[in-house]
């Protein structure tokens, strides 16, 4: 996987940016013949009832959505047109409707047992810490391996509160989260709470999901074009909102989780399983629906 890593300090304070691009690498070649035995059935989406019903049948990773929000910047490409330009300081109804239905895929993917299976491979056990922290449950040190019995309590409880940004970068995607795993070195296993929406142990700094304005984030023939690489993109970009860092392959937490995403949806016989649930999984169509009234412009 070809990642590039971005250093931004703020006030002295390491603050992750990072480039995340799928490999490629077609995980999801998979010829397997399956005939799926599946008896579930999505809420009514018609119900007054329909997140509350979503939220206790598909718990894990409930994160909640703040704002989209635009930079007032042209396309840094030096090919861009005036219409690049002008689509660079919007983010349309088009583009924030398929950010949210990422989203959903991210949300249900992780609720299936297919992630469970893959995430318990141990081909998927080697992220490290990359540097010894302390926190108020657990410590660890430089090149120990992560608990993934802990990093999987941060994913099924976080709650955390992101936004996201179409920003003036050359990278695929950039997250601000911590330089260290501060969920993992506080989260207190018997009551798990997992929120919030600032970097707290470093700097008080709004938790964003920053996506490049070169493109239109909709358009089929881009990376961001396909829902199933976008969900895997934003999950990277949430493992460092979730306090996650990566430096070299051997201390790679974002990668490797997003590794594991994309494994796992981008198998046909996992999208013909789910295909039904898929379309009709619309928790953050629905919830944040406010949203696709109007494109959302800067502010100045």
């Amino acid at each position: 996987m070809k990642k590039t890593i971005i250093g931004v300090f703020i006030l002295n304070i390491f603050i992750l940016s990072c480039s995340s691009q799928i490999s490629s690498k077609n995980f999801g070649d998979d010829t397997e013949n399956n005939t799926f035995n599946n008896n579930t059935t999505m809420p009514d989406i018609s119900s007054p009832d329909y997140l509350d019903a979503l939220d206790e049948k598909y718990p894990y990773l409930a994160i909640n959505l703040s704002a989209f929000k635009v930079t007032d910047k042209d396309s840094p490409l030096s090919s861009a047109t005036a219409e690049d330009n002008i689509n660079s300081r919007v983010i349309t109804v088009g583009e924030k409707e398929h950010i949210l239905k990422a989203i959903d895929i991210m949300r249900f993917a992780l609720n299936t047992p297919e992630f469970k299976e893959e995430y318990d491979n141990d081909t998927y056990y080697q992220f490290r810490s990359s540097r010894d922290y302390n926190g108020t449950e657990r410590s660890i040190k430089q090149f120990e391996l992560f608990d993934k019995n802990i990093v999987w309590a941060i994913l099924t409880n976080a709650k955390i509160t992101t936004y996201i940004l179409k920003e003036n970068i050359g990278s695929t995607a950039n997250a601000i989260g911590t330089h260290g795993p501060s969920f993992y070195t506080s989260i207190n296993l018997e009551n798990p709470v997992v929120e919030g929406d600032k970097n707290d142990n470093w700097i008080v700094q709004d938790l964003l999901i920053g996506l490049p304005n070169t493109v239109l984030w909709n358009d089929s023939s881009k990376l961001y074009g396909d829902e199933y690489e976008l969900a895997s993109i934003i999950f990277h970009e949430l493992i460092h909102n979730l306090g996650f860092n990566h430096h070299t392959r051997d201390f790679d937490t974002a990668d490797t989780m997003e590794d594991l995403f994309y494994t796992v949806v981008s198998k046909k016989s996992w999208q013909n399983k789910y295909k039904d649930e898929i379309e009709n999984f619309k928790y953050y169509r629905t919830k944040y629906e406010d949203f696709l009234l109007e494109d959302t412009k800067p502010i100045n």
